[in-house]
């Protein structure tokens, strides 16, 4: 019995211990709020950069301070922008896994609520018949005692007779 029982726990406790690696490892809610809002923030900095260095960029096309700035503007632009694209996917992500654990649990719970169903029902036949059981044995007991009371009132009826023919005889 107990082999079973570690059987029936040992996938539980490893899923467990899994589901709790990867839900340490994901960002809260908050976390994203933040890390997205100051990209965003950047972005929009970064932005208004632009606009400053492209018009000095596109006025004097051969000084290299402003290709300079304006070629650094725009890196500074891209890998906002990628920032911003790493962290969507990571949030997608993070929200998939979540729903697939969430569709786990959930079919688990329903898998349990029949198994629950099932072990109910078979527990109230099982109460029922522990009823009729005691029923029956109550019937059995008063049936027993109804056959000694028949069977004592036999021998001392018999005895009687046995008693009377004896005394009879002897007379």
């Amino acid at each position: 019995m107990k082999d079973l029982a570690k059987q029936q726990l040992q996938p539980n406790f490893i899923e467990f211990v899994i589901s709790k690696y990867i839900y340490t490892h994901m960002k809260t809610p908050e976390e994203y709020k933040k890390i997205l809002n100051s990209t965003y923030m950047s972005f929009n900095l970064s932005l208004e950069e632009i606009i400053n260095s492209y018009p000095l960029y596109k006025l004097y096309p051969n000084d290299n301070s402003q290709k300079r700035e304006y070629t650094k503007d725009i890196q500074n632009l891209e890998r906002i922008k990628s920032n911003i694209f790493i962290n969507k996917n990571n949030l997608r992500r993070d929200s998939e896994t979540i729903t697939h654990n969430i569709t786990k649990t959930n079919d688990k719970i329903d898998e349990l609520n029949k198994s629950n169903a099932r072990l109910s029902k078979k527990f109230n036949s099982l109460e029922n018949l522990n009823s009729g059981a005691s029923g029956e044995l109550k019937d059995r007991k008063f049936i027993y005692n109804i056959n000694l009371a028949q069977n004592l009132i036999l021998v001392a009826l018999i005895s009687g007779c046995t008693g009377l023919l004896y005394y009879k005889e002897r007379n």
